[in-house]
């Protein structure tokens, strides 16, 4: 997954690109205690079909052998806002806001009056 962040004129903006993931497996929250956002994937499995002509699906990718090719995996992240962190503002969960689509996580957190005005 690619992370980078884009900000608008009235929020800060992160987009989380390449997760092919469906909406309903994201949980995106707040960790008031780090001050951070928090962006994790749950483990749920897709309907896997079995194998056809009885041969065993392949498990290990090609170029990395240690590496599995599993679409199971999770995601986390975990990352500040460092224009609140500067003027010591509290997050909140009202500001936080985020949409899925094109296998693209966009993460949006509504600017405060104070970051607004400076």
């Amino acid at each position: 997954p690619l992370f980078s962040r884009k900000d608008t004129r009235d929020c800060f903006q992160w987009r989380v690109r390449n997760l092919p993931y469906p909406a309903d497996c994201f949980q995106v929250c707040i960790d008031h205690a780090q001050r951070q956002l928090v962006v994790r994937t749950s483990n749920k499995k897709p309907a896997q079909r079995p194998p056809r002509n009885n041969r065993r699906a392949p498990t290990t990718n090609r170029r990395h052998p240690n590496l599995t090719a599993s679409p199971n995996r999770r995601y986390y992240k975990r990352f500040p806002v460092p224009e609140l962190d500067v003027l010591s503002l509290p997050l909140s969960d009202a500001a936080l806001t985020w949409a899925h689509a094109n296998a693209t996580l966009v993460i949006s957190y509504a600017k405060p009056p104070a970051v607004l005005q400076a």
